[in-house]
């Protein structure tokens, strides 16, 4: 899988790019990097509402 996609978006903003992070020449992203992704992720759904049509 040369040259493949891994990017993740939160609410239309990118949160992490594997061709642009540090260390990009490795296929696997580093755990450091997907943690970070998580904690963003993890506060966007903590922010969202419990209903989603409210």
């Amino acid at each position: 899988m040369h040259g493949g996609r891994l990017e993740i978006y939160v609410n239309g903003n990118k949160v992490y790019d594997r061709k642009e992070a540090t260390g990009a020449a490795d296929f696997y992203p580093s755990l450091h990097e997907m943690r970070k992704a998580k904690d963003v992720l993890a506060e966007a759904i903590a922010k969202a509402p419990a209903d989603p049509k409210g």
